[in-house]
């Protein structure tokens, strides 16, 4: 439930990199169980459960302050350390019903993107019509400071809206 390469490199190290490369602003994928099911269990925890033993060892060594951390606190000391060297974050979820909140407050978070990458058979137009709308509302109703990142279906290759009819997603008050 961490960024991956926190077994191989400092998350100081990786943060500055990201900021020397001359990139501002990274995406970090989160598990909705992270804050829903798991939000208590510490890192080491999480990593012997899935039986990340070499993870674990790895992270051992490069990064130990976090193994003690819940995975909720070392996902917010990672995004704080990008905050630290300038690189924003924007929080990328496969599947949320209301957004993380405990880690949005005073960091350099400046977007949340809806599920991304909307495929297969259970995905038609109508559906992904209402719900991104609905999922647009309750992220600006949690932090109306927010960018707010739309996918489209089929991977984002069909952006379809129906004929006419634009996106309703007027600032609410």
């Amino acid at each position: 439930m961490l960024p991956e390469g926190l077994d191989q490199q400092p998350v100081s190290r990786i943060a500055r990199h990201i900021s020397l490369m001359g990139f501002n602003c990274v995406r970090l994928t989160w598990a909705t169980y992270m804050f829903t099911r798991h939000s208590n269990l510490t890192v080491a925890q999480s990593l012997i459960n899935n039986g990340l033993h070499d993870a674990m060892s790895g992270i051992g060594k490069k990064n130990p302050q976090l193994l003690g951390l819940t995975v909720v606190e070392a996902h917010r000391a990672v995004i704080e350390e990008l905050d630290r060297h300038g690189v924003m974050s924007v929080l990328d979820n496969q599947r949320f019903r209301s957004p993380p909140q405990t880690c949005l407050p005073n960091l350099i978070v400046i977007g949340i993107s809806l599920r991304n990458e909307l495929r297969g058979p259970f995905t038609n137009q109508s559906v992904w019509y209402e719900n991104v709308q609905k999922g647009a509302k309750t992220i600006h109703r949690a932090n109306p400071n927010l960018l707010i990142i739309i996918s489209g279906l089929d991977y984002d290759i069909d952006f379809f809206l129906p004929k006419g009819k634009a996106l309703e997603l007027k600032h609410e008050k």
